[in-house]
């Protein structure tokens, strides 16, 4: 709905408004991106997501469509885990800059995007107030979570979904259903998003909102159903969607046993997310928004239950909302925020304001993720260096097995694996001093002292705590 009492102001003031949001933007997208880079230079990216989301992108421009060997010991397929086709858009990126850090640089512009929808709703109350919330929104740690933690497909919707937000609150049905339909293609699990965004139409918006919310309603399952179900499986050998199983362990081995555990017992859902530590994870997120999302009505139904399905997931950092996943549905939480502005008079939406602010950069301080990164060097300069020039030995063509800070730094390739995976590489780059995952540091020793002397390989390099082999030739 529109605002009942918006501030009226020429096209040269809105211009001038957009000028400076704008700005800000571009300043937020150069930090942000700035940042990433200088993670994976100073190698600290891994191979689980970065590298192996690059090799699927770099494989698809290539013509191997969604071919990757990170995650197995074979060539498979990207969609036989998620069904992704917006890689095929990532890796059209290469054509412009073939370096995976023009991944990095996509995600970073996508958060910023994500923040001037947001942005164009609250304007209607003035400049400053506006420009407040669209700070608060850059400086969220969840977004600077997502940012540091490689790369992600997930996170592409969020400039999707932010535009949604705008869609529905400003009654523009159409451009919020395509907006959200379009998530569909980012990743499987959107279709949740588009039923709850369905629910919210039918109940709280009613009249013209109807048709639109039916359609959300009806497509988001029946696609989740379709994809999950059907698409995915037919990809994987398992025959099976394994992330249900994985992060949903305790629902039981499949959507049958699944429904069967939920008659047994109806209230499971409600203690898997109730537990005290996941309570706590919640109450921290809204925290860093100063809790006005509360203030939002029928919206923030839309918000927390994205929350809670994060939440029921058997992995520990997932649940806690440690990973990037949050960071998706940020704009959700600030649309609710913009609703509950609409129930305050002008001085309340003032001071609300600044409690948002606050509680943006004391949130930020509180994180330190951005902090934490700038304080540690990750890998010594003089280390970098000689490792830098160990992969230009490499040649493009060539298999790889290499550890895991290393392989995002040589996955532009059709064939490259996750150390002590090896198969038929030509190549095996090992640094003692670096993540040993997924070993653990005693297993990798095993392997370290078994290459001292490597069957079938030559040594090109050992020194430095890197070793670098070549495979015999025949």
């Amino acid at each position: 709905m529109v605002d009942a009492n918006p501030i009226v102001e020429g096209t040269h003031t809105q211009w001038k408004k957009w000028l400076v949001a704008g700005g800000l933007a571009l300043l937020a997208f150069v930090l942000l991106g700035g940042l990433a880079i200088y993670r994976h230079d100073s190698f600290r990216s891994h191979a689980l997501d970065l590298g192996y989301l690059d090799q699927v992108a770099w494989n698809t421009i290539h013509g191997q469509f969604f071919a990757n060997t990170v995650k197995t010991s074979t060539l498979s397929s990207y969609l036989a885990g998620h069904f992704a086709p917006v890689i095929v858009v990532a890796g059209a990126l290469f054509w412009l800059w073939d370096d995976v850090r023009a991944l990095l640089l996509l995600q970073a512009g996508v958060l910023v995007l994500a923040g001037l929808p947001i942005y164009t709703l609250f304007r209607d109350y003035g400049k400053w107030l506006a420009l407040s919330v669209l700070l608060a929104f850059l400086l969220n740690p969840w977004l600077h979570r997502a940012n540091l933690q490689d790369f992600h497909t997930m996170l592409l919707a969020t400039p999707l979904i932010s535009l949604a937000v705008y869609g529905v609150l400003r009654q523009r049905y159409p451009l919020a259903a395509l907006s959200l339909l379009a998530t569909l293609l980012i990743k499987e699990d959107m279709g949740l998003v588009l039923a709850l965004f369905g629910l919210y139409l039918l109940v709280f918006e009613r009249g013209r909102a109807w048709p639109w919310g039916i359609l959300l309603l009806v497509a988001g399952p029946a696609w989740l159903a379709f994809v999950t179900l059907a698409l995915i499986p037919s990809f994987a050998t398992t025959g099976e969607y394994r992330i249900l199983t994985h992060r949903y362990a305790f629902l039981g081995g499949g959507p049958t046993e699944a429904v069967q555990t939920l008659l047994r017992d109806p209230l499971i859902l409600a203690k898997q997310v109730l537990r005290k530590d996941k309570v706590l994870a919640l109450v921290q997120l809204l925290a860093s928004m100063g809790f006005l999302p509360l203030l939002g009505g029928g919206l923030v139904l839309v918000a927390l239950p994205l929350i809670w399905y994060l939440q029921l997931s058997d992995d520990h950092a997932l649940a806690l909302l440690l990973q990037w996943h949050a960071a998706t549905y940020l704009p959700v939480f600030f649309g609710a925020i913009f609703v509950g502005f609409r129930r305050l008079p002008e001085r309340g939406r003032y001071i609300a304001t600044g409690v948002l602010l606050l509680a943006s950069i004391l949130a930020f301080f509180l994180d330190g993720s951005v902090l934490q990164l700038l304080r540690e060097p990750g890998m010594e300069p003089e280390r970098r260096e000689i490792v830098r020039s160990l992969m230009a030995q490499i040649p493009p063509e060539a298999s790889v097995s290499a550890q895991d800070q290393l392989l995002p730094h040589l996955s532009h390739r059709h064939e490259i694996y996750l150390f002590p995976t090896i198969e038929d590489a030509d190549y095996i780059l090992m640094d003692r001093r670096g993540s040993t995952y997924p070993l653990e540091t005693e297993d990798y020793e095993v392997f370290w002292q078994a290459a001292q002397d490597p069957f079938g390989y030559e040594k090109l390099y050992d020194g430095n705590d890197f070793l670098l082999l070549r495979r015999e030739e025949p």
